[in-house]
């Protein structure tokens, strides 16, 4: 930035523009105020290179300054923004959305590029930018190495659109070039990209190296991977599960694909390496294409028809027979993936979208849909200790219980959530109202001394009348400053309301919530309201639930509980408009998503009560069924009884009566 900022006053001295009063270090505001003065430009620079292999924006930048200068543009280092290794053809860009922003907010208004090309790869979206974010906003654009300047009005949008289909033909054509080496490589057997798993690059002797000078290299078989992949061909075509073969993969360290993320080997990984026609010996190049998607903003792989793709056989690059490989790929047929359609299409609930809410505790992964028809949801990660099967209707619901419940419970709940909603607005607002009624003085300041220089412009000599247009220019500057943050403030105050927040537009709020709640637990949620349940449900769980699960003692089911911190202060006064904090419950909530079974939870009572207090289980049930308003009967306690000993690994005690005795023969 110090660079660029002496290239640009290097070349302004050179172009006569006079620094007197100028300091490099001085504040922004100080430096833009001088630049008005010297009746000079404020220009914000944009540049880009597409790969990670270029540096080319200090040079860009370099450019752009010295043209900048030379037409009488000021451009601060602060304006200058740069996107690195980032496609032309993306529309959503970091340096790019920052000097839009820029633009936007008139702290500069003039956009200085190096080319066209930096800004976009395609001609109409060039001039959409252009046009809508340029020309129509009453600004300015220039591109110094194409000479285009949206103050030309005649030639620009020849030039633009002239300059944009000739950078989308060029990209063409080096790409068919660049496909049609890559398959001339291929066909020579070597490498021309990533290597499938079981296979690792050889140095190929007196071949010249490649673009980047590295070694030529052609693939081998990699002896350990190679036999690994046997064994599990064989296991697969001899019935084996696939998931269990993932498992035996990742017990035995199998190698995965070096361009993983995770750096292990997932399900559908695994499936993808199975159906690699590659280890039969049969190689293909160019079965898919990249195509950029304008209106998705991503690169698109498109299958490409049989004649566009090159095979190629190396016997010596087989892995696994013919026979063995057609049969796993029946296997796998007969096993298909993938979405499965939904019997009705009902419209979504509140359950279905917010299953990106529940998080593994254990792997601190999102939980994924699973179960019949997906009215399930777990964790995906294979190795995870607590992989139990949650049915996700019921832990949303289970949820919206006990969040009504935190709403419902007293009055004081209510009065602490309107209380601190009404202080905190209360408080935000009067700090922003002092801001604006500085901002405002300021302003009146400003405005009496610009009138009080209008009135003596007409007297004195050159220089002096000079120099009071100077200063009139300057503080104009300076008030337009001040004059744009007092608008922001006042957007910021009550979100536009002059008005405070009050207690009864708060419990109505809070009866909206109970309205969206009930409807989410019974699911009459309409389509269009979806979306705002999903971020109301969000927004008062704290934005996620750690889901903990542990096994059932001597059982092989599970007891699952979800914990969430609630977010009800922050939930309101995010909706309510006004001025927001995050302001969480210190005490965490946590409820059973999948709760232990009747019985387990009536052991402890019923084992006091036999053992201790010495009733029988008749009498047992009868003060359980006053005590939970249903029957449950004397099986059932006695049944709890035993489940007690078991979940304590302790044997059964000795009845105290003759209970599964056999009788006595009466006769005898």
């Amino acid at each position: 930035m110090e660079i660029a900022h002496q290239q640009w006053g290097d070349a302004a001295r050179k172009a006569g523009v006079d620094f007197t009063g100028f300091s490099e270090k001085a504040p922004l505001a100080a430096r833009v105020a001088w630049a008005k003065q010297r009746s000079l430009g404020i220009g914000v620079v944009y540049a880009r290179y597409s790969s990670k292999h270029q540096h080319s924006t200090e040079d860009q930048v370099r450019v752009c300054v010295e043209g900048a200068a030379k037409k009488g543009i000021y451009v601060p280092p602060e304006f200058l923004c740069v996107d690195e290794a980032v496609s032309g053809r993306r529309n959503q860009r970091d340096g790019l959305s920052r000097a839009k922003r820029i633009l936007h907010e008139r702290a500069a208004s003039i956009f200085i590029v190096f080319k066209l090309s930096r800004l976009t790869r395609t001609s109409y979206q060039g001039g959409k930018f252009l046009n809508e974010d340029i020309v129509d906003e009453g600004l300015r654009a220039i591109s110094v190495a194409d000479d285009v300047d949206t103050n030309d009005k005649r030639s620009w949008r020849i030039q633009t659109g002239l300059r944009g289909i000739m950078d989308e033909e060029f990209i063409e054509i080096v790409s068919d070039h660049v496909r049609e080496g890559l398959t001339g490589l291929f066909l020579k057997g070597w490498t021309t990209g990533a290597l499938p798993v079981g296979y690792m690059p050889k140095l190929v002797e007196e071949a010249p190296k490649t673009r980047r000078n590295l070694p030529r290299t052609m693939p081998a078989i990699d002896p350990k991977a190679a036999d690994l992949i046997r064994q599990h061909f064989e296991l697969i075509a001899n019935g084996m599960d696939i998931s269990e073969e993932l498992r035996r993969w990742r017990a035995a360290n199998g190698p995965v694909d070096p361009r993983s993320t995770t750096e292990e080997m997932r399900y559908y990984s695994y499936r993808r390496m199975l159906a690699r026609e590659a280890y039969t010996g049969r190689w293909k190049f160019g079965r898919k294409r990249n195509r950029w998607s304008a209106k998705r903003d991503t690169v698109q792989q498109i299958q490409q028809p049989e004649a566009e793709v090159k095979v190629a056989t190396f016997e010596e690059l087989r892995i696994v027979s013919d026979e063995i490989f057609h049969k796993v790929q029946e296997i796998l047929s007969s096993r298909k993936i993938g979405p499965r359609s939904r019997r009705k299409k009902d419209p979504h609930q509140l359950w279905d979208l917010a299953i990106g809410l529940f998080v593994c505790e254990h792997c601190n992964r999102r939980f994924h849909m699973a179960g019949s028809q997906g009215r399930y949801m777990r964790c995906p990660n294979m190795d995870c200790p607590a992989r139990a099967m949650v049915l996700r209707k019921k832990a949303v619901t289970v949820i919206c219980d006990e969040l009504k419940k935190m709403l419902l419970l007293d009055g004081a709940i209510i009065d602490d959530i309107v209380t601190a909603a009404v202080s905190s607005d209360s408080r935000c607002s009067d700090e922003v109202d002092t801001e604006i009624l500085a901002k405002q003085n300021e302003i009146r300041a400003l405005t009496a001394r610009i009138r009080d220089l209008e009135d003596l412009l007409g007297s004195g000599d050159e220089e002096e009348r000079r120099r009071r247009r100077a200063n009139i220019i300057a503080l104009d500057a300076q008030r337009s400053g001040l004059q744009s943050e007092l608008a922001t403030l006042q957007r910021r105050r009550n979100n536009g309301s002059n008005e405070p927040i009050t207690r009864q537009q708060v419990e109505h709020h809070i009866q909206d919530i109970l309205g969206v709640l009930n409807d989410a637990t019974t699911g009459k949620l309409e389509p269009d309201v979806v979306g705002k349940g999903l971020d109301i449900f969000r927004n008062l769980v704290g934005g996620q639930i750690k889901v903990h699960a542990q096994r059932r003692l001597a059982r092989k089911d599970w007891i699952v509980t979800g914990v969430f911190v609630p977010n009800l202060i922050g939930t309101l006064q995010k909706n309510l408009g006004g001025v927001s904090q995050e302001s969480k419950m210190e005490t965490t909530k946590e409820v059973f998503l999948v709760p232990p079974p009747f019985v387990d939870r009536i052991a402890d009572e019923i084992r006091h009560l036999y053992d201790v207090e010495k009733k029988g289980f008749r009498v047992i049930a009868d003060i359980l069924n006053d005590k939970y308003k249903k029957n449950i009967g004397s099986g059932n306690c006695c049944a709890a009884y035993r489940r007690w000993y078991e979940m304590h690994n302790l044997l059964w005690p000795e009845p105290k009566t003759n209970t599964g005795r056999p009788r006595k023969n009466k006769a005898a």
